[in-house]
């Protein structure tokens, strides 16, 4: 049985099998679910089977902010505590010293002045 603390490949597999309970339908690991076919009301039957199983209510929300299995997978994972959340990458930030040298080298190169 597949509960708290499961790992994001028995999720999946999980999920999977809800899914097809349901709709009927398998869907890819990235596919939308609403692009694969299922409906509102097919995600609700998905979701209350999901609680049932895991043992734990998940906000309706849930299936629309992570819409693919993988996605619902890894966030319900990393809920449960069986998975580490993946730092979230911020790409070209700066912190202020390092912008401010990088603003007096293109001033340096351009010749421009401080205003």
């Amino acid at each position: 049985m597949t509960g708290a603390g499961s790992s994001e490949s028995e999720l999946l597999a999980l999920l999977d099998e809800l899914i097809r309970a349901v709709a009927g339908v398998t869907t890819g690991l990235d596919d939308g679910f609403f692009e694969a076919g299922l409906t509102s009301a097919q995600l609700i039957g998905v979701l209350d089977r999901l609680q049932a199983r895991l043992g734990r209510q998940l906000p309706v929300t849930e299936l629309f902010q992570f819409p693919s299995r993988r996605a619902l997978a890894r966030r319900l994972a990393v809920v449960s505590g069986a998975v580490e959340e993946a730092p979230v990458a911020r790409a070209g930030y700066r912190s202020a010293p390092d912008r401010r040298a990088l603003r007096a080298q293109i001033r340096a190169a351009t010749g421009a002045r401080r205003e």
